[in-house]
């Protein structure tokens, strides 16, 4: 039989420090990424700037606003918008044009698309049963901006008019120009 000292033992070794990656298929280290992400074209940069609910139709005097928060990687930006107690008095028969993206969309990848999600917020009358999408994009008139559209047809989505408690949320991950 096998006695007690014939059992092999296995003894790994961390190594104290991973080396700066040299090549493509070596491992990098989180410290090293954190080290590094600002070296990435346009850097990292993250805050909140305000948006203004405009439209293509009758719109109020003065329009309403709310918060975006952003985080931005080089070319690749992350929206996101929550508002709640909306009033839409003075919104009509227009197409939502949700107007102040800090950073341009690069509208020659095609449309880029994100999530929209509102309660007595928007109305889609040519298709009722589908869901909204919410699209980046950038023209003369509105500068860089957030129009909605329904799911399968090409019409876009509009306010409901004078809704007083609406709220909206849209989550957008989008290629910028700069």
């Amino acid at each position: 039989g096998r006695g007690t000292s014939d059992v092999c033992k296995t003894t790994f070794v961390q190594p104290v420090e991973v080396p700066t990656p040299t090549a493509d298929a070596q491992a990098a280290t989180k410290a090293y990424v954190d080290s590094h992400v600002n070296g990435i074209d346009g850097g990292q940069q993250s805050g909140t700037y305000t948006v203004t609910f405009d439209g293509v139709g009758t719109t109020p005097t003065t329009k309403k606003t709310g918060t975006a928060h952003f985080r931005k990687y080089g070319h690749l930006v992350h929206f996101h918008l929550t508002v709640d107690s909306l009033d839409l008095s003075g919104y009509a028969n227009g197409s939502i044009r949700i107007t102040g993206l800090q950073h341009q969309p690069d509208t020659s990848v095609g449309e880029q698309i994100g999530h929209i999600h509102g309660v007595n917020f928007m109305s889609n009358t040519y298709h009722a049963d589908d869901g909204h999408i919410a699209v980046v994009d950038h023209d003369a008139t509105y500068g860089s901006h957030i129009k909605v559209f329904a799911e399968q047809v090409n019409q876009e989505t509009v306010y409901i008019s004078g809704s007083n408690n609406a709220k909206v949320r849209i989550s957008i991950t989008y290629i910028a120009t700069s």
